[in-house]
């Protein structure tokens, strides 16, 4: 006798629906599983080891005007337990989070699509470049558990459990503050499924308030008010321009669309063949796999159809709305919590076409993103192409050092003269990556000439252009290892910024000292250096030193010479400048004008605004009417505001030898 038939309605999700894009989403990933911490990690991991509840807090200091105690403090809290395997930690954690991310999409998506377009919509998530970029980077939680939580917040609802769906609203505002767009749809999500005729109060109110309240104590949306929305020096939060953001926006829905911007250029790297051929041959595979899933939706209970696609339209263009009115930089990361809409308008949408069809736009997607994933962008971009050479560096120069030195003393201070461009140099001074890689928060790097007093134990390093390490000894000029190829032009600036430090730390002596026995490589810059130490004397109060250093000295060619005091004053010293005696120790009257006006010229053209508005002041003190000097100090001012980034080295190497 047959058993009889169930008559339990059929579950419209498939326990494992997701398993295949989720596994799509995985796949994807892997290529960023290679790069250990990178940017914001390090930052947030040297919060984490000073850790306490205070921190939590929306009043406690912050570096930024962000506040997400989540997946800032308690989950790099957390991965910094794990000490030298902290990176892997990371990434796993990552990576379970975003298997979470493609399960619940598909599990919500499927009440509200039905099952095959659930099942789709979640194929295009896990494919979403973006997506793959924030998986790989340790700090791409924040975005992952955002989605987590705003996704669970939406499960929750549809299951009638409002108190917890409420939290895990919160809980989404405490790891990203995009969160917040996705608050009125979680609070309208009974009229979105048919329930109700129009969105219930009773549903709203208990979202306005988190809402209202959020906002009222987080520090960079009172410091957004408070500035009525504008822009701030140092940050970008607000102050967005028109023409700015319309260009952020459509960057941003081009990444959205795995579209490659137009304005760059894309390499295939070694690693995207094998990866597209394993996500193509997952992708069929889930074409197949779709087809055999219903793709009708339940006649009972059904969405209304225009209330979906209104509700994933928002969640696709206000995410992106939201980041391109209030951030000024654009990063192609933002777009991944966008992708939640986007994918459930594409699922709706592919389960009509022809399988075909569906399979060849699919594919399309996924090439597409990860070729967008290969362009070239400005190096500071948090994109993959950079994390490859930024990783490739930054492993190196841990090599070099431990190399070197297996240990530092407790409170070490690493004086390290840099020949490199910003993002080592970010790295290394803003981020202070040594403490990561010794595992003490004592120590501390800074350039040579910002060093001050000996009573921390320290070490002078040089990083070449090569990225090679060196220890230097400044009593014998000499380099540890010895057989290491260091040019002279690397070693000058490094010896000068040194002297530099000493100078502002009350040491003269020392500073000339050094100065004028240097090794040099000919007359004219040894000319240059006892000059910079005569000059060194002078703003001292010691003229008569000064005068016996440069007694016996040539006179020196006059572009040669100017050309040496703007390197030599490029860098911002502590205290009073000394560009007047300088400018005495190479020969020039303090009111030669044309002199303050090659200066500042100089200044302009390579990106030193501090130093030549400097010499612009003091310039419009002999000159006041000088129409030249008044149209560099707005061009200097502008570079300020808009915080121009160049090459950064300790000090710039001298003019072209004579």
């Amino acid at each position: 006798m047959p058993a009889p038939r169930s008559t339990a309605p059929r579950r419209e999700f498939g326990s494992l629906d997701w398993a295949l894009p989720a596994l799509v989403a995985l796949v994807l990933s892997i290529p960023m599983l290679r790069y250990g911490f990178l940017w914001d990690d390090y930052t947030f991991l040297n919060e984490a080891r000073s850790f306490s509840l205070g921190n939590l807090s929306p009043f406690h200091p912050s570096i930024d005007p962000f506040w997400r105690p989540i997946t800032r403090e308690i989950y790099f809290g957390l991965i910094e337990r794990f000490g030298a395997g902290a990176a892997v930690v990371g990434h796993l954690l990552n990576l379970v989070v975003l298997v979470a991310d493609v399960s619940l999409l598909v599990r919500f998506a499927t009440p509200m699509l039905g099952r095959r377009a659930a099942f789709l919509a979640g194929l295009v998530f896990s494919g979403l470049g973006a997506l793959s970029f924030v998986a790989g980077w340790v700090s791409g939680a924040q975005d992952l558990l955002a989605m987590f939580l705003v996704l669970l917040a939406l499960t929750l609802r549809t299951r009638g459990a409002t108190g917890a769906a409420l939290a895990a609203s919160v809980a989404a505002l405490l790891c990203k503050e995009t969160a917040a767009v996705f608050l009125p749809v979680v609070a309208c999500l009974s009229w979105i499924e048919g329930k109700t005729e129009r969105p219930r109060a009773r549903d709203v109110a208990p979202y306005a308030v988190i809402g209202i309240a959020w906002a009222a104590i987080h520090p960079g949306i009172r410091g957004l008010i408070e500035r009525r929305f504008g822009g701030a020096e140092q940050m970008y939060i607000g102050g967005v321009e028109p023409g700015e953001g319309g260009l952020h926006l459509l960057r941003y829905f081009l990444t959205l669309l795995n579209i490659p911007q137009p304005d760059r250029s894309a390499a295939w790297l070694p690693w995207m063949a094998p990866l597209l051929a394993a996500a193509i041959v997952l992708v069929i595979a889930g074409i197949r796999l779709a087809n055999s899933l219903p793709a009708a939706r339940r006649a009972s209970g059904a969405w209304p159809r225009n209330r979906v696609v209104a509700a994933s339209l928002y969640m696709t263009v206000v995410p992106v709305l939201f980041t391109a009115a209030f951030v000024r930089i654009w990063q192609p990361y933002y777009t991944a919590i966008g992708g939640i809409g986007l994918s459930m308008l594409a699922g709706a949408w592919l389960v009509r076409q022809r399988t075909a069809v569906t399979a060849a736009i699919l594919v399309a997607f996924v090439v597409l993103g990860v070729r967008a994933r290969s362009q070239a962008f400005d190096p500071d971009m948090l994109t993959e192409r950079n994390f490859e050479s930024a990783g490739a560096a930054l492993a190196k120069l841990e090599r070099g050092f431990r190399s070197l030195h297996a240990r530092l003393p407790a409170d070490s201070r690493v004086v390290l003269s840099t020949q490199v461009g910003d993002v080592v140099h970010t790295h290394l001074f803003k981020l202070q990556v040594l403490r990561q890689w010794y595992r003490d928060a004592s120590i501390q790097t800074l350039p040579p000439d910002a060093r001050r007093t000996r009573r921390r134990p320290e070490r002078f390093f040089l990083v070449t252009p090569r990225l090679d390490v060196a220890e230097i000894d400044p009593s014998r000029f000499a380099f540890t290892p010895a057989g290491l190829p260091v040019e002279y032009s690397w070693a000058e600036c490094a010896f000068r910024g040194y002297a530099l430090g000493l100078y502002a730390s009350g040491d003269v002596a020392g500073a000339t000292a050094m100065l004028t026995g240097m090794p040099e490589v000919n007359e004219p810059i040894r000319n240059s250096h006892h000059r910079l130490a005569a000059a060194l004397l002078l703003a001292a109060g010691r003229r008569e030193e000064a005068e016996r250093l440069l007694a016996p000295l040539d006179s020196l060619p006059r572009d040669y010479a100017l050309a040496n005091v703007a390197a030599f004053l490029a860098e911002p010293m502590p205290g009073e400048p000394i560009d007047g005696s300088v400018l005495r120790a190479f020969g020039f009257d303090v009111g030669d004008r044309e002199a303050w006006l090659t200066l500042a010229r100089w200044s302009a053209e390579n990106g030193r605004p501090e130093a030549g508005l400097r010499y612009v002041g003091a310039l419009l003190k002999v000159d006041a009417g000088n129409a030249e000097a008044a149209a560099l100090r707005e061009r200097l001012r502008q570079m300020q505001r808009q915080e121009v980034t160049f090459p950064l080295e300790d000090a710039p190497p001298l003019a072209p030898r004579a």
